[in-house]
């Protein structure tokens, strides 16, 4: 059978491409009449829910079919997504309770190794205040560098996983967007996370006795 092809879509209801085809001429060179969804395109002020209603009496008894309205099918798909991306979410938890960790591992041996150059500072007139701000700033900084350095990843893996991934496994690619709103949500949030691990650092960093620190090798 050959046919001329008169446009090509998008289409993302198969990962192995979709073909649109008059009904008439499907039936008359394959013999197939079986029937697996149906799109009912409703005239504008028409109520769903009624027209929704009369398909399952209709169908009731006759056929078994779920039916949805445009809404409710959105919905499934998108709570489809959603559990999806628990792991995802978990996977974050996670990630963020080893940067707790790391932040703070990394700034008590910060203030270890450099307890003669605190208590320096502390004796040639730095206030505990200022001490603290230095090793809070120091936890600001390895924050900002981490995410920009993940956030580049990120950028990278997922551009590949819409463009290149999308298109080898489903044989199209899915439209790429930066996603603003949540990188500049995220910011702060890093922020105000590496301040408060860094807290417990900055803590013994203020209580350090400035005689034992100058003694200190």
């Amino acid at each position: 059978l050959v046919r001329p092809i008169v446009g090509v879509i998008e289409d993302y209801t198969s990962e192995n491409g979709t073909v649109l085809m008059d009904r008439a001429l499907y039936k008359q060179h394959w013999d197939d009449e079986a029937v697996n969804v149906f799109d009912v395109n409703l005239q504008p002020g028409a109520d769903s829910q009624a027209v929704q209603l009369a398909l399952r009496r209709l169908l009731m008894g006759n056929q078994q079919a779920f039916v949805y309205t445009n809404s409710e099918y959105k919905q499934w798909i998108i709570g489809l997504v959603d559990h999806m991306f628990k792991l995802n979410y978990a996977q974050m938890v996670v990630a963020i309770l080893v940067a707790v960790i790391g932040i703070v591992n990394t700034l008590i041996i910060s203030v270890a190794e450099r307890k003669r150059e605190i208590g320096v500072i502390r004796a040639i007139g730095g206030t505990r205040t200022q001490t603290r701000r230095m090793i809070l700033l120091e936890a600001v900084a390895i924050a900002v560098v981490g995410m920009v350095a993940g956030v580049l990843k990120g950028l990278l893996d997922t551009y590949f996983a819409v463009r290149t991934g999308a298109a080898v496994l489903g044989g199209y690619s899915i439209p790429y967007y930066f996603p603003w709103t949540m990188l500049l949500a995220a910011f702060p949030v890093a922020v105000g996370i590496a301040l408060l691990s860094a807290w417990w650092p900055a803590r013994q960093a203020v209580s350090m006795n400035v005689i034992k620190a100058l003694n200190y090798e």
